[in-house]
């Protein structure tokens, strides 16, 4: 009740992570249970030990997972600038796919290569961290760095396990079912109608139908709808399967794990994140921000918050090292003591269903659009962005707008 009195004041803390699966995930990765019940957050919503972890467990390459399907939509060529770097990947792309087992066999194939691209910009970057900066005076806090006399960036620390930062996985889910259901089993839409719309970014009368049919006419992750959540969780589970025999650049030095896992917390990335992609199957447009973390893409989350909380819990969260969930409140659906009673039986249920982290901005989308128009009178008016609070009128308005388009859910009492 205490969290629930200080959320509803609308600062966007606290954040709430979940003790029954973070251990679990930890003991998962190889990590003892008396050091897993000590794990404390690293950042915004990453799980670590502290004085035994490496010097990072995200953080280094953000995976943007819309991209990789817009590229194999379009054979592996970027479509603003026709360069492909995927020497796999088959010239075909939409109008020419057979089928939609084709056209996710496509989409695999581009993840499996950016997939080894962000494994080798990571092994660069930790080699030349290793060289460069070696953090002498932090080495010298984390176990078992002075016994091994190696720093943590050489493998001195006891745990090192890592992640990139996987984002846009509602974008990709929603696209990928709306493609499949439209085109290939309704066959409301053709390959040749939805490649036009997409290169023109839906413009016209015609453009505008395809993007609504792609927009209200497929289910929706974040609905507690199997139909598209299980596709969020087969891309997610893709990505895991892909990854797993990759090791760190400090495998077989000392640590347990050097293993790779999953990771969602992007930061606010999404944001510029969506700005170099075109407009995709689910009715985005283009350059618009993607989906943040695990949430649902922006105003997509119809059928309250306990739908959103079902649709992430179906996805791996065990195998994962972060995750990051964000909810808009209405600030009147958690007035008086009926409503907080609401919200935690709210964050009660999200435990027992075994979410990782869930925060809050409690705040109306009318004082948001007020905000904007008279920042001079909302100078301390603070939003829950990603894994961090702001002050709303100090963010860039590309930002203000995607916390805007957050749903804006209320309680039933």
């Amino acid at each position: 009740m205490e969290c629930a009195r200080i959320i509803r004041l609308g600062f966007g803390m606290p954040a709430m992570k979940n003790d029954e699966i973070i251990i679990p995930a930890l003991l998962e990765k190889g990590v003892e249970l008396e050091d897993a019940y000590d794990y404390a957050i690293v950042g915004c919503v990453e799980a670590a030990v502290p004085g035994k972890w490496g010097y990072r467990n995200t953080g280094m390459t953000f995976l943007n997972l819309t991209k990789v399907l817009e590229l194999a939509l379009n054979g592996g060529s970027d479509p603003e600038s026709g360069v492909r770097l995927c020497p796999a990947a088959q010239a075909q792309g939409l109008p020419n796919f057979k089928s939609y087992d084709d056209l996710y066999d496509s989409f695999k194939r581009q993840l499996d290569f950016y997939i080894r691209c962000h494994v080798a910009f990571d092994a660069a970057a930790d080699l030349a961290l290793e060289e460069l900066v070696p953090d002498a005076f932090c080495s010298s806090l984390v176990h078992d760095c002075i016994e091994r006399g190696k720093n943590i960036k050489e493998g001195g620390s006891v745990y090192d396990i890592i992640s990139g930062l996987q984002s846009g996985v509602a974008n990709v889910a929603n696209a990928l079912v709306a493609m499949k259901k439209l085109i290939f089993e309704e066959h409301a839409l053709t390959q040749e109608e939805l490649k036009y719309a997409l290169e023109t970014d839906f413009a016209g009368a015609d453009g505008e139908r395809v993007r609504q049919l792609l927009l209200n006419d497929a289910p929706k992750y974040g609905n507690d709808i199997d139909e598209v959540d299980l596709v969020a969780r087969g891309v997610m589970q893709d990505y895991l399967d892909l990854i797993r025999d990759v090791r760190t650049t400090r495998f077989g030095r000392g640590p347990i794990g050097c293993i790779y896992c999953g990771s969602t917390s992007n930061i606010s990335a999404n944001v510029p994140m969506g700005a170099v992609v075109g407009a995709t199957p689910d009715g985005r447009r283009k350059g618009e921000p993607i989906a943040e973390g695990v949430s649902p893409v922006q105003g997509t989350d119809l059928r309250g918050p306990t739908a959103v909380m079902a649709s992430v819990t179906k996805l791996q969260t065990a195998k994962m090292i972060a995750q990051l969930l964000n909810l808009r409140f209405s600030p009147a659906t958690l007035e008086g003591e009926k409503g907080l009673s609401a919200l935690v039986h709210l964050l009660r249920g999200f435990c027992d269903l075994k979410g990782w982290h869930v925060q809050f901005n409690v705040v109306s989308t009318e004082t948001l659009r007020d905000a904007q128009k008279h920042p001079e009178r909302y100078r301390d008016l603070i939003v829950r962005v990603a894994g961090y609070s702001a002050l709303f009128t100090t963010l860039d308005p590309a930002t203000q707008e995607d916390i805007i388009r957050r749903t804006e859910h209320v309680l039933a009492g």
